[in-house]
């Protein structure tokens, strides 16, 4: 068994148009829950074993997962918590075969609820990014502007920092990879401008390392 008691408190103001209104995202939680685990194993053969367990967890949202006000990672991105964020349990069950003390085989299931997880947003959303088929599913198309056929970077002034898994991934991106994922969707013409913006990207990167160190430039 467990207790989990949790309050936070913010007043503050947000933009909504052209004007400030007052905003209240305080909050307050106190839960109780029990967490059993179970496991029974049939051992009328020993070298045929059976064993059927249960369990049950929680995950709980990490504090900057909670924290409602924006913070920024880079000049085009930025991240924002929600207070309103439960935790996640998971129920286990699974069923487990030893045999002759050599194989053991194992199928287990496993049941989610309330799963958190980050979403992406665009601040640019528009009729124009939405797009609706013919059974009225909504796909949200804000991304597609990553496809523009220009070859240069816009505004590269405002690119000073980068997160280093994020260039080691730009620079291991493959022309051939990014064909059979969206070649579908995606004319050649607007791939081919893509990887020369990534070339361009890497470029920049690289010129700023040489120029002030990879401490002052990845993170």
């Amino acid at each position: 068994m467990e207790n989990t008691h949790s309050e936070g408190r913010s007043n503050g103001y947000k933009k909504t148009g052209e004007e400030f209104v007052v905003y209240d995202s305080t909050f307050s939680r106190n839960y109780t829950d029990l967490f059993p685990s179970a496991s029974i194993t049939f051992n009328k053969k020993p070298t045929n074993q059976w064993s059927l367990s249960y369990s049950r967890r929680i995950d709980r949202p990490a504090y900057q997962d909670l924290n409602p006000f924006e913070f920024k990672l880079d000049e085009y991105t930025y991240q924002k918590g929600n207070t309103e964020l439960r935790p996640q349990y998971t129920n286990t069950v699974s069923l487990t075969n030893t045999f002759k003390y050599k194989l053991t085989s194992t199928l287990s299931y496993s049941h989610v609820k309330d799963v958190f997880t980050q979403l992406v947003d665009d601040t640019d959303r528009n009729v124009g990014n939405i797009l609706i088929d013919k059974d009225w599913k909504i796909y949200l198309i804000d991304f597609t502007r990553a496809f523009r056929r220009p070859h240069e970077l816009r505004a590269p002034q405002l690119l000073q920092r980068c997160d280093k898994n994020l260039l080691q991934h730009l620079r291991d991106l493959k022309v051939e990879d990014v064909k059979a994922r969206i070649s579908k969707w995606v004319p050649p013409r607007e791939i081919e401008s893509m990887m020369a913006r990534r070339d361009a990207l890497v470029a920049l990167y690289d010129k700023l390392i040489a120029e002030r160190g990879e401490a002052r430039v990845l993170f």
